[in-house]
């Protein structure tokens, strides 16, 4: 065991030295083809998905997840209570908000994804509305949409105001997709979910250009989360209000297939997501920083550089024995190996994987696995060509400091320095003893420029674009 932690120990610090400080171009080049490019997109997307719905499984052993209550207006509540009319009865809306509002706790914030706007065909019972509304206004957030038509926008910009110097609270009603599937990480400045978890509520503009900002969903609340369907009898919901006594309530409507969208668990209407926004917030859902992403990455390709070192140490044994002669070994090594060896580089990264939703599930600091398993298959398939590469050893820091990092920067700068001594029509010998080795002034100066091409492509470069990568 203690001769597994020294082998470790010193691939730490190789790995880290060789994959972070001595990037080289190719690198630089695949990484950016990745994250720029839609496959790269995609795959990062779906790992997302998958991270997403194994912290919710795991999440299922907690007994203290923090979630709003979900008001659900079914297809019954819109045929019978709102008489099936778009946009809903302005009266009937009231009568709703206030047994929410009288038997929740005075605290309890309360989030409407129903437009709620003056509109000419619901125009009974608006003032009514407004005007309760404003007597509890920090209790209201409401969606900030816009229909598009000049003199309708006007009327609902109008509008949004008046309440908003009232106090009541406006967020934006859309959730960012990418590949038609809701963003599980991010949602956007002011928008419902955002201006819910805010001390002081905003008064969002729909015309204005929407930002994105770090708000994880909570896969608990978008897979199963606290739901209570309405079906339009209020006094069944007066009473389980009154049982529940939730901390925040999203209402929104169940009915038709309007605002529906795909999820890592289905098919789900856009205030479920909402509210698993909500719900993330409320249980201190984090995205890891790129810092901890970084270490978390070197410490996985060290463990996995580690396990390919005494696996070598193994296959090698054979080397010399007339058994690794044999055509069946001999293909092993060759053919064999390297599938076995991306097999098991599979497994370890979803076991990997598991061991980072268990600890997303039970802190809800989420460490994506679309950045460990994206640097671990690229060091797979480029510096170790799929596990043919034999590993390299170094006892102690000094030595792996030395081999990565020290010579070759100094080999580079003193091969970049003879060249301009003898471009300069010094002599120049790059360290060579045989006798008569020369370069003529323009092999010089193509040595020198491939000599500072290396040491900007496999050191200065990458170095400075990881450094701003992560202040970024």
């Amino acid at each position: 065991m203690k001769r597994l932690f020294h082998y470790f120990q010193a691939t730490f610090l190789a790995e880290g030295l060789l994959s972070f400080l001595r990037l080289s171009l190719l690198w630089g080049g695949l990484g950016w083809l990745l994250a720029t490019s839609g496959i790269g997109q995609y795959f990062t997307s779906t790992l997302y998905a998958h991270d997403l719905q194994r912290s919710a499984h795991w999440a299922q052993e907690r007994s203290n997840i923090s979630q709003p209550l979900l008001i659900l207006i079914d297809d019954t509540a819109y045929a019978t209570f709102f008489q099936g009319r778009s946009p809903v009865s302005r009266s009937q809306m009231r009568a709703l908000l206030q047994t929410v509002a009288e038997h929740t706790p005075a605290t309890t914030r309360v989030v409407l994804d129903i437009d709620l706007s003056p509109s000419p065909s619901a125009s009974e019972g608006q003032e009514e509305l407004d005007a309760f509304l404003q007597r509890q206004p920090q209790r209201w957030v409401l969606p900030a949409s816009q229909t598009g038509l000049a003199e309708a926008t006007e009327r609902e910009r109008v509008w949004r105001s008046r309440l908003c110097q009232a106090g009541v609270g406006f967020g934006l009603p859309y959730v960012p997709t990418e590949f038609g599937y809701p963003v599980v990480t991010h949602q956007y400045v002011n928008s419902l979910a955002h201006a819910a978890s805010a001390v002081q509520l905003p008064c969002a503009d729909p015309s204005s250009p929407m930002v994105r900002t770090a708000m994880p969903l909570q896969g608990a609340a978008l897979q199963a989360g606290l739901t209570l369907p309405f079906g339009g009898d209020l006094a069944q919901l007066a009473a389980a209000l009154d049982a529940m006594e939730p901390s925040a309530v999203v209402i929104g409507g169940a009915w038709g297939q309007s605002d529906v969208l795909g999820t890592p668990f289905g098919e789900r209407y856009g205030v479920q997501v909402h509210a698993a926004a909500i719900a993330g917030h409320m249980d201190g859902e984090k995205l890891a920083s790129s810092w901890v992403e970084l270490v978390v990455i070197w410490v996985f390709v060290s463990l996995l550089s580690t396990l390919r070192g005494f696996l070598y140490e193994r296959v090698d044994s054979m080397d010399g024995h007339p058994i690794a002669s044999l055509p069946g070994h001999a293909f092993f090594k060759q053919t064999g190996g390297p599938v076995v060896f991306l097999i098991s580089m599979f497994l370890l990264i979803m076991g990997f994987s598991e061991l980072l939703a268990v600890l997303h599930a039970y802190t809800g600091y989420w460490i994506s696995t679309a950045s460990v398993a994206s640097f671990s298959i690229c060091t797979i398939l480029l510096t170790w060509d799929m596990g043919r590469i034999q590993p390299v050893h170094y006892p102690n820091f000094a030595a792996a400091w030395d081999d990565v990092v020290v010579r070759p920067v100094k080999s580079d700068v003193l091969s970049l320095h003879h060249a301009v001594l003898r471009i300069g029509g010094r002599p120049a010998n790059w360290g060579r003893c045989e006798p008569g080795f020369s370069l003529t002034r323009l092999q010089a100066l193509r040595e020198g420029g491939l000599a500072l091409a290396s040491l900007l492509s496999q050191t200065a470069l990458p170095l400075s674009s990881l450094v701003f990568g992560l202040m970024e």
